[in-house]
């Protein structure tokens, strides 16, 4: 059982390929219903140092937590104390699946947020595709062309994409192409001059994250309407 408690805890998760190490934490203030969504974000890519401990998925993290939101990071296979070997994006995402459906288990009903980075944004991005039980998704710098399969037209929950014009691992064209073809619910937060990692740019990629959180999530008040 994963809890949610104001020191973050670490545990390690049986998963289909060993165990999986895992970060949780409760949100600190109390703007949002008890039954707000879980936040859960993804690393990216492990084959080039990778980890749950990425300055952008612990800004990520800090979003979540002072919005008051519970949320989890964990380790991709072969990453830290995560067990078993890399596998293209398809294992990641069978592992998120798990853990999501682990806290579910204890919390019937539970939505959540998914939220990735890089390589993570396509594991977030394929498992939001296939579940009904996510009401956000937050992509920052997809890597589309190099995980096209990844990323889709259509989803049951908004999304937001959060891209540097100055990105030199991804190529910012491409994503403009695909945030054009998306047809649910979604929006493009764009950053002039500003490259893969936004170093220097994480207040204001904070910033924007909580706007886009703000339009389909709403304050507790709002949620008790």
């Amino acid at each position: 059982m994963i809890e949610f408690s104001a020191d973050e805890k670490e545990y390690l998760v049986p998963g289909a390929a060993g165990l999986i190490q895992c970060k949780a934490r409760a949100g600190t203030a109390e703007k949002y219903a008890e039954d707000a969504p879980i936040a859960v974000i993804c690393h990216p890519h492990p084959l080039y140092s990778g980890t749950m401990d990425n300055k952008v998925v612990t800004t990520l993290a800090r979003v979540f937590r002072d919005r008051g939101l519970n949320h989890l990071r964990f380790n991709f296979r072969g990453v830290g104390k995560s067990e078993g070997k890399h596998d293209d994006m398809r294992g990641e995402s069978d592992d998120l699946d798990l853990l999501l459906n682990l806290i579910a288990q204890d919390r019937p009903g539970q939505k959540f947020i998914l939220a990735g980075f890089s390589f993570g944004s396509g594991v977030s991005s394929t498992v939001a595709a296939r579940r009904q039980d996510i009401v956000h998704l937050v992509l920052v710098a997809p890597p589309i062309g190099k995980y096209e399969s990844a990323y889709h037209s259509q989803y049951s929950c908004p999304l937001s994409v959060y891209q540097g014009g100055a990105d030199d691992v991804v190529d910012p064209k491409l994503v403009i192409g695909w945030s054009d073809r998306i047809e649910s619910a979604s929006k493009l937060y764009w950053f002039e001059d500003v490259g893969h990692f936004f170093h220097g740019k994480l207040p204001e990629l904070s910033a924007q994250v909580n706007i886009a959180l703000d339009s389909t999530i709403g304050t507790r008040q709002e949620m008790n309407r």
